[in-house]
């Protein structure tokens, strides 16, 4: 199966929202991610919509058919701490078995509680191709999700196959959420109460090589990221 040297590849998957009682599958974080891709050049952007664990499977498997320089899978949906549209145990098992054929190095969870499991996000990254894993352990205002997610995968897209080791890891998120305020209120927790981003946006990473373990680099992305404001 070639590969495409030059191209990254976003694989978005999405469950409709229905972000108000009059919204008709009318919101969809495809043309966040296409424009985005358009402003970064040479990215593919592949979208399927799932509405559960089955649907998600045939819809990943239908948009796998090339193998690209570098994949993500943004995975777009309502959550919690069990499930993302779909249970997050079958979401990521379904992504991981296909990371090594389709060279995909990273998934973001763009839904509500999802990163909150990084246990579970760990064991997921060992032994695949899956270098990193990101979500939101609280709830998570739509549109500002959506700006903060886009800026990830417009900086994730562009690593190479030296990228990932922990400092660079670091260095690279942190410059990505730059423009955003770490101390901003992205939602609420599961009690009702107002959470940063820093508190919320968990990072989970694996850098290659024997012996490499999963870790968590939350806090040191956001150190990185105080130091880049004015």
């Amino acid at each position: 199966m070639p590969m495409q040297q030059t191209k990254g590849a976003i694989l978005v998957l999405e469950s409709p929202w229905g972000l108000d009682e009059r919204d008709a599958n009318r919101s969809s974080v495809k043309p966040f991610i296409e424009g985005m891709a358009k402003y970064a050049g040479d990215i593919e952007v592949c979208h399927t919509v799932f509405y559960d664990e089955d649907s998600f499977e045939d819809g990943l498997e239908k948009l796998c058919k090339t193998p690209f320089r570098n994949t993500l899978v943004y995975v777009a949906a309502h959550g919690s701490q069990t499930h993302a549209g779909a249970h997050l145990t079958d979401i990521s098992s379904a992504v991981r078995k296909r990371s090594k054929d389709f060279n995909i190095t990273g998934m973001l969870l763009g839904s509500c509680y999802a990163g909150s499991i990084t246990d579970a996000h760990k064991l997921t990254l060992q032994g695949s191709n899956l270098r990193w894993i990101i979500g939101y352990a609280s709830a998570c205002e739509w549109l500002t999700g959506t700006m903060i997610d886009c800026a990830l995968l417009n900086e994730a897209v562009r690593f190479h196959q030296n990228s990932y080791g922990q400092d660079n890891l670091v260095r690279r998120f942190s410059q990505a959420l730059a423009p955003f305020s770490a101390g901003a209120a992205i939602g609420c927790d599961v009690e009702g109460h107002p959470t940063a981003l820093r508190d919320s946006l968990q990072f989970v990473v694996q850098s290659p090589g024997n012996g490499s373990r999963p870790a968590v680099i939350s806090e040191e992305v956001f150190a990185a990221h105080a130091k880049l404001r004015i």
